[in-house]
């Protein structure tokens, strides 16, 4: 539970939004 929380709150952090929604 603790794994993926942490990939948010880094992904968030590190990748900007433009990347994230490009993701997405």
């Amino acid at each position: 539970v603790f794994v993926p929380d942490y990939n948010v709150s880094v992904a968030e952090v590190v990748i900007p939004g433009s990347d994230l929604s490009q993701h997405i």
